[in-house]
């Protein structure tokens, strides 16, 4: 049950800290593309960068569920095992 928390806290961390991170990236670019949209757009319409945002959030959102459950066993092991 522990091992379970440890795992779900982290996983709830990853994805807290992609989500922040999406912001930090984000906001900026959009206030970039909103300013000049035809200097800014990489010459991409509106849904192609879209799907470039839809492919971005989810492999950030993945990337920090990973990481949570990365932190999660790293920290399990740390704790539990490695005790000293």
């Amino acid at each position: 049950m522990k091992k379970f928390l440890y795992l779900l806290l982290g996983s709830i961390f990853g994805l807290l800290l992609s989500f922040l991170a999406h912001a930090i990236i984000e906001i900026p670019v959009i206030l970039i593309m909103v300013s000049d949209f035809e200097k800014y757009s990489f010459g991409l319409s509106w849904p192609q960068l879209m799907l470039v945002h839809i492919i971005f959030t989810i492999s950030l959102s993945l990337a920090g569920l990973f990481f949570g459950l990365w932190l999660g066993f790293r920290w399990w092991r740390h704790i539990y095992i490695d005790k000293k």
